[in-house]
C-alpha cells in the first residue's frame, strides 16, 4: 500500500507540475501599430508559450512603458529599437536576436513637400519616447511636435498641426485603404527587439532560441515587417 501511495504521489507531482519554465506570465508592453487585432496579440503569445515562456502582451503609451520596465513594473516589451539599450540598460536587457526590421518613412499629405528635406522645424509630429522617431529628427536636424500614441499623431497631421509625420511599413500597410493624396519618402531602416527586465535574465537564451527558429522556418513575428533573424 505505502508504495502504491508513493507511486501515486510521484504521478500527481508530474501531472501537476507546471510545463512552464517562468513561474507566471511575463507582461510585455507593445505600443506599435503591428498588433491590429487581438489575433495578432494570441498569435504573438503563442510562440513563446509553445516553447514553455508565457508571456501577455499589452498596449501602454512608450513613456509610461519605459518607466514601468525600470520600475519592474512590467516584464518587458516588444519592438524597440537596438537604441533603446542605452535607455534602459543595466535595469533591462535586450534579447539579441531581431524581431523583425521595419522601414521608416516621412508620410505627408502636403502638396509642397516633395522630398524629406523641405520639411522644417515645427511642422513634423513625432511620438513622444519613440527613439526611432526621435533619432530621425536628430538626423534631420529638425524640432517636432510630441504626442502620446499613434492615433494622436494621425489626428495631428489629419488637423494640419503638422505637414508630415515619420510612420513605418506596417503602419503604411495598414492604412493603404485611407492612403488617398498621401505621399512617402523613406527615412530609416531600424531593428527591433523584445527587451525583458533583469530579473529575467535566465529566459533569454531560451527567447533569443524561440525568436531565431521561429523566424529561421519563414515565419514572421508581427504581420508588415522583415524577417531577419541576425543583429544588424
Amino acid at each position: 500500500m505505502r508504495s502504491l501511495l508513493l507511486f501515486l504521489g510521484c504521478v500527481l507531482g508530474i501531472v501537476g507540475a507546471k510545463p512552464l519554465i517562468a513561474a507566471d506570465c511575463l507582461t510585455l508592453s507593445f505600443l506599435g501599430a503591428g498588433f491590429t487585432s487581438e489575433d495578432d496579440k494570441q498569435r504573438f503569445e503563442r510562440i513563446f508559450q509553445n516553447d514553455g515562456i508565457c508571456v501577455k502582451v499589452i498596449r501602454m503609451p512608450n513613456e509610461r512603458a519605459k518607466a514601468a520596465l525600470l520600475s519592474g513594473e512590467i516584464d518587458g516589451e516588444v519592438g524597440r529599437s537596438e537604441g533603446y539599450e542605452a535607455v534602459v540598460s543595466p535595469t533591462a536587457i535586450r534579447v539579441p536576436a531581431v524581431l523583425m526590421e521595419v522601414d521608416l518613412f516621412l508620410l505627408t499629405k502636403d502638396p509642397n513637400i516633395n522630398a524629406v528635406s523641405d520639411v522644417k522645424s515645427g511642422e513634423i509630429g513625432y511620438i513622444r519616447g519613440f527613439k526611432t522617431h526621435e533619432d530621425a529628427l536628430t538626423t534631420l536636424g529638425i524640432s517636432g511636435i510630441a504626442v502620446d500614441s499613434f492615433d494622436a499623431l494621425y489626428r495631428l497631421m489629419n488637423a494640419g498641426r503638422v505637414k508630415a509625420i515619420p510612420v513605418d511599413s506596417i503602419a503604411i500597410e495598414m492604412m493603404q485603404a485611407h492612403a488617398s493624396g498621401m505621399k512617402t519618402f523613406p527615412l530609416t531602416r531600424f531593428a527591433t527587439y523584445v527587451y525583458v527586465h533583469s530579473r529575467h535574465a535566465r529566459l533569454v537564451p531560451q527567447m533569443t532560441e524561440i525568436i531565431q527558429n521561429h523566424i529561421a522556418t519563414g515565419n514572421d513575428f508581427i504581420p508588415g515587417g522583415t524577417k531577419k533573424a541576425v543583429t544588424p
